[in-house]
């Protein structure tokens, strides 16, 4: 068995193109992330590392200035997190049959379910000695604030209510909820 896993494949056009002309017949695994929390995450990794000097608010503020689709960069809060236009192009080049998709929130939460499908799509018997590491988690230097989730929200709530009805997926989980007074 082998594999390779980025979000840059589906992410980068030129990338899931160079995917089919070598082998069209290949099965694609996607996860997809709850968008806010994605691109909040992008965003605190790439303040980690000293390359964001922007509040996260300004920082998608600065990828709605630009241009969502100006090209693709490095940063692109934005972007990366839309995925409808994203399915849409790995759709055009596979088959619906060939790509499995997936919550990434539904895999940390409960892997092995999942990761059976995921072998039975594959067409592959799992092995029984599966671990669950968690790799490649950063420690966030804070929360998303109320006031960020919300103003994310808005930028991603059409793109989430379209990527529901092309998955036939509940997305509710994705939005943002406003808290309820408890004065009735």
């Amino acid at each position: 068995m082998a594999g390779e896993v980025t979000a840059d494949y589906l992410y980068y056009p030129q990338a899931i193109e160079r995917i089919a002309r070598y082998n069209a017949k290949m099965k694609l695994i996607i996860s997809l992330r709850h968008p806010i929390e994605r691109a909040f995450s992008q965003w605190n990794m790439r303040r980690e590392k000293d390359q964001e000097p922007l509040e996260f608010i300004d920082a998608l503020k600065r990828d709605q200035e630009i241009g969502i689709w100006k090209g693709p960069r490095g940063n692109a809060y934005l972007a990366r997190s839309l995925y409808l236009p994203q399915l849409e192009k790995a759709f055009q080049l596979f088959p619906r049959e060939q790509v499995f998709i997936i919550k990434y929130e539904n895999f940390r939460a409960d892997p092995f379910p999942l990761l059976d499908r995921m072998f039975d799509f594959l067409g592959l018997r799992r092995k029984s000695h599966l671990k669950n590491r968690q790799r490649n988690v950063g420690s966030y230097s804070r929360k998303l604030t109320s006031e960020e989730r919300e103003y994310a929200n808005r930028i991603f709530d059409e793109d989430i209510t379209k990527v529901e009805a092309l998955l036939d997926w509940d997305c509710a989980d994705w939005r943002f909820k406003t808290s309820v007074s408890a004065s009735a």
